[in-house]
């Protein structure tokens, strides 16, 4: 766990994306596991009975929630793109910042260390 401590700490400016992204998809998940329990109603009670409002009724509470659970992997998609880029990022500045000191080599040497370091972030 050492080994990673500096990279919690890139972390730390964006807990609330680390926490409202799984939240998000959480959220996305419940609903996406009632909507077949909706429609086992709609087959059960509503043909059964031959109550359209009721099928109407149900039918547009799930496109709600529907809805609902596009807007929540919406959330969910943007914070952990938020979030990866940013610590990404930061991460990135601090393997450039420490190969500044080796301006004593090649300079050819150093960028391509740079670049290729760079990529790996």
């Amino acid at each position: 766990m050492k080994k990673y401590r500096h990279i919690l700490k890139e972390c730390r400016p964006y807990r609330l994306e680390f926490i409202m992204g799984p939240a998000a998809k959480l959220f996305e998940a419940i609903l996406e596991l009632i909507l077949p329990v909706l429609m086992g109603k709609i087959v059960d009670t509503g043909f059964s009975s031959d109550s359209r409002g009721f099928i109407i009724r149900t039918a547009l509470l799930m496109f709600g929630m529907a809805a609902m659970g596009l807007a929540a992997a919406t959330v969910c998609q943007y914070c952990a793109a938020r979030a990866s880029s940013g610590v990404g990022a930061r991460l990135r500045d601090q393997t450039f910042d420490a190969g500044q000191f080796s301006f004593r080599c090649p300079t050819g040497k150093v960028r391509r260390f740079v670049s290729e370091r760079g990529d790996d972030v």
